[in-house]
């Protein structure tokens, strides 16, 4: 015979008992490392948690539903992180653009490249996010990813041979 919660008892017990659950996933999904980012996403999970309450007090895998939405929280958070980085940058390449056929070009060169970088798997997209997009160095990846600098340099080296490879078979 299942227990029957009332909203309160049963959202204050999942996030009890599922809290760090739910942080770890989010700490290992998240590119920034920031405590704010971070207190954020786990927030806004447990926010999706609340507003889901009735369905989660019928759900089978309670922890599973939060880690799942643990991790897409903090995928959203680093699109829209990378968003603005490569709207930054864009904006940088978009004032040195003088005439309208270059605009074009630029344009068209963008959307290949996604469809390129649409072929890797999410562990090298997020290699390349943060090397080329975010700009940041082998060390600072290396901390965001729990490896070396050296290992970054190495698995850089291999992204950049795969995309060699794949932009050429697209030629």
């Amino acid at each position: 015979m299942k227990k029957i919660f009332s909203r309160d008892k049963f959202f204050k017990r999942i996030y009890k008992q599922y809290y760090i659950n739910v942080l770890n996933k989010t700490k290992d999904t998240l590119y920034s490392e920031t405590t704010d980012d971070i207190t954020s996403c786990v927030q806004d999970t447990f926010i999706k948690a609340w507003d889901n309450i009735e369905l989660l007090k019928e759900h089978e895998n309670v922890a599973g539903w939060l880690v799942v939405t643990a991790k897409n929280v903090a995928m959203d958070f680093n699109k829209k992180y990378l968003l603005r980085q490569n709207y930054i940058i864009n904006n940088k390449i978009l004032d040195e653009i003088t005439d309208e056929e270059d605009f074009d070009e630029k344009i068209a060169s963008e959307s290949a490249a996604e469809k390129i970088l649409s072929c890797l798997s999410q562990d090298e997209r997020k290699l390349y996010d943060l090397k080329h997009v975010a700009d940041l160095s082998n060390e600072e990846i290396g901390k965001i990813l729990g490896i070396t600098p050296n290992a970054v340099a190495s698995r850089n080296k291999r992204l950049t041979e795969k995309l060699r490879k794949i932009y050429v078979s697209q030629k």
